[in-house]
């Protein structure tokens, strides 16, 4: 519900910022029981969509899928706001109208009971005589009071918007409604640093109190790239290649998969345009609405000078005659480094606050965030989604971040999304956070699975012909639309599920073991690291695997990959007679 203004409040959690992370962790908390505060510094642009207008993004619906099973908003609204689907190696998620999303997010909270959203900035943290914090006090001199603290404020900590040479006190600019960009038209090259654009301010208070509670602070900088007037593209351009929606979407929510009605609002086509000699790029033209009026060319972020920006744009197939309407820009901005476990009590950080980037990752750890705040009110254990029980990616997301930190915005690519549910749906339901027609539709799920696994292992195909019009197609198919793509999984990858599953049982054992590496090892060596691996190993020198695993940014797989190079360096040796 909205909130009138008061002069004190008082709540079980308070959640700071309108992002995806603070819609998330206000709503869970609200879900597990706790009487709950958002507080933004706008209302309307609560959940909204600050750089690309897509969910999902490469490989990352994984993470809104595990959102979902705990109950979260984000898949259910992209569905609700979607208006382009496309699925790129089942990698990318829909497109959607960024207003839709923002209404969409905003429908959705209104409808969490216990959730008040308040219209403020948060300036500062009530401390406690007795240690921890109790609330927060807000530009307006209110005191909010709580027993829990959410900070998710966004790239608002000490930011500055950068163009060019040029700087600016904010953290974001806002964006342009259609009537602004049509009496701008081509103007928004002029700008330096965002000059002429509304932005919002920054959180300087906050960063101050952080850091007088004895937490560290770093820098990150992230970048979105300019808006286009889609009236000035040239659509019939011969190099623009067309992308249409897919004609059977796939939905990013369980229920919404479970529906056999329509859902999406309409669909647009985007284009993809080829790379030039100039410019060196693939640029993807995303609609951010139903009208085509904005549009975001994917590829091009660069916060160069505006006259600049102009020739880069101007250089692209399709966009000779384009007008650039706002900017490209990059924002730096201050974040929590995240190896600092819970050292003040009752105050949590959730992405990008604690250094993550992208729609997701802020969401899934925002949900996390607010679900522990509800649960911390009331002295009750955290929900821990620990990464050694292969439960949840938004586990080994917050592990990696508490163990190892990170110099740069973490970003998650995933695959497996098919499972989400399976894996996390009951656990959120002890704690609160779904209640029971979230179990229900994942018990539909689950016997269809069982019921399509169970026809593939009777059915019988010949040696010449394609499991493939068994599984999905033909009139009356053997596996359900819902659990189509899980029953793909299994069937395929069983036998290399079971591999993997020894390959990690084995890289448990080395650690355990405290298996050592050879001094001087050459990592470049080893087949299948990443040059990131490569560099981060070399740099880090670890001595054993467990040292290894500890060095950020070093995968599992390159785990795995370490191992099996010592695994034949040792049979090398045993075969020349060497002693092991």
């Amino acid at each position: 519900m909205w909130m009138e203004a008061a002069s004190s409040l008082d709540a079980d959690v308070i959640v700071v910022g309108g992002g995806h992370a603070g819609c998330e962790a206000a709503a869970a908390a609200a879900r597990a029981g706790a009487s709950t505060l958002l507080v933004t510094q706008r209302l309307d642009t609560i959940g909204e969509m600050s750089c690309n207008p897509s969910i999902g993004g490469v490989g990352k619906g994984h993470l809104v899928r595990e959102i979902d099973a705990m109950g979260g908003l984000m898949g259910g609204v992209a569905d609700a706001a979607a208006i382009h689907f496309r699925l790129l190696n089942r990698s990318k998620g829909p497109a959607a109208d960024r207003d839709l999303f923002r209404a969409a997010m905003q429908a959705a909270l209104r409808r969490c009971s216990g959730l008040c959203l308040v219209e403020d900035s948060a300036e500062d943290l009530l401390l406690l005589d007795e240690g921890g914090v109790g609330g927060v006090r807000t530009g307006s001199g209110r005191t909010l009071r709580a027993r829990a603290v959410v900070l998710t404020t966004g790239t608002l900590l000490p930011p500055a918007i950068l163009i060019g040479r040029h700087r600016r006190p904010a953290g974001r600019l806002a964006r342009l409604d259609a009537r602004a960009a049509a009496n701008r038209g081509g103007e928004a090259g002029e700008g330096r640093a965002g000059e002429g654009f509304e932005a919002e301010g920054a959180a300087v208070g906050m960063a101050a109190t952080l850091e007088r509670l004895g937490l560290r602070l770093a820098r990150l900088k992230t970048g979105t790239p300019p808006r286009l007037d889609g009236r000035t593209v040239d659509w019939s351009h011969p190099h623009l290649v067309a992308q249409p929606s897919e004609p059977d979407p796939t939905f990013l929510s369980l229920a919404n998969a479970l529906r056999t009605a329509p859902l999406a609002p309409g669909v647009v086509t985007c284009y993809m345009t080829t790379t030039s000699e100039e410019t060196l790029a693939l640029v993807g033209l995303e609609p951010e609405r139903l009208s085509s009026l904005f549009v975001y060319p994917n590829g091009i972020s660069g916060a160069y000078p505006p006259h600049v920006q102009a020739r880069i744009v101007a250089s692209i197939p399709g966009l000779e005659a384009a007008d650039i309407v706002q900017p490209a820009y990059d924002v730096e901005y201050e974040y929590v480094d995240p190896t600092q476990a819970a050292p003040t009590p009752y105050l949590a950080a959730a992405a990008p606050s604690d250094g993550t980037t992208g729609y997701e990752e802020a969401a899934a750890l925002g949900l996390v965030a607010g679900a522990n705040a509800a649960l911390a009110a009331r002295g009750e254990a955290p929900l821990l989604l620990r990464r050694e029980e292969a439960r949840a990616y938004i586990g080994v997301l917050a592990d990696d971040l508490v163990t190892r930190g990170t110099t740069e915005p973490y970003r998650m690519l995933l695959l497996r999304a098919d499972n989400a549910d399976a894996r996390l749906t009951r656990r959120a339901a002890e704690v609160g956070l779904v209640g029971a027609e979230a179990l229900s539709a994942l018990r539909q799920k689950s016997d269809a699975v069982a019921r399509g696994t169970a026809a593939l292992e009777a059915a019988r195909v010949p040696a010449e012909g394609e499991l493939r019009g068994e599984l999905g197609g033909g009139a009356a198919p053997l596996v359900e639309p819902v659990a189509r793509e899980a029953v793909e999984v299994l069937v395929k990858y069983q036998g290399y599920i079971g591999q993997q599953e020894a390959r990690v049982r084995a890289a448990r054992k080395a650690a355990a073991a405290g298996v050592a590496l050879p001094a001087g090892l050459s990592y470049r060596a080893v087949p299948g690291l990443s040059h990131e691996e490569v560099e981060k190993l070399e740099a880090a020198q670890p001595a054993t695997i467990t040292a290894a695993q500890a060095v950020a940014g070093v995968t599992p797989a390159a785990i795995e990959r370490l191992l099996a190079h010592l695994q034949r360096a040792r049979t090398m040796r045993r075969a020349v007679g060497e002693e092991v």
